[in-house]
């Protein structure tokens, strides 16, 4: 897990062909205003443009993916996301179909505030949407990193 500034998105362009298209595509729209949609960034990368409120804790689940990476960032608003390795809490089901494990147990709380985000890995467990302090509406795009290839 990692937790940097949209400023410094670059860094992160070497790590492979398809996150220097994806971190870029952060950065040009790192003011936000995209609709609520899935983007297409290239065969390896996509993006999900969201919009929410955030939510008590209690109703916000831990998840991980097997074959993609995370870039979750905030461009508005505040939120805290829950992160522990994936081994150190329980898989309670997988669902192939979303590339999506359901997870249970405990972790420590990061706060991610506008114009930061948030690199998880496979082994990173995590649940986003946590409210930090009070509920407050939340854009996020949420960049998805094919693994190996």
């Amino acid at each position: 897990m990692i937790i940097d500034n949209i400023e410094r998105a670059y860094v992160y362009e070497e790590i492979s062909p398809a996150f220097a298209v994806a971190m870029k595509f952060l950065y040009e729209h790192k003011n936000g205003g995209l609709k609520e949609d899935k983007y297409i960034i290239s065969d390896d990368a996509y993006a999900l443009v969201k919009r929410y409120d955030s939510k008590e804790i209690e109703n916000c689940k831990y998840e991980a993916h097997k074959n993609y990476i995370d870039v979750q960032y905030v461009a508005s608003g505040d939120e805290y996301i829950g992160w522990a390795t994936k081994k150190s809490i329980t898989v309670d089901t997988y669902i192939e179909e979303k590339d999506q494990y359901h997870l249970s147990g405990n972790g420590e709380l990061y706060p991610l505030h506008g114009g930061e985000f948030m690199i998880l890995f496979p082994e990173d467990a995590h649940m986003p949407c946590i409210k930090n302090g009070k509920i407050m509406h939340i854009e996020k795009i949420i960049l998805k990193i094919r693994v190996g290839r």
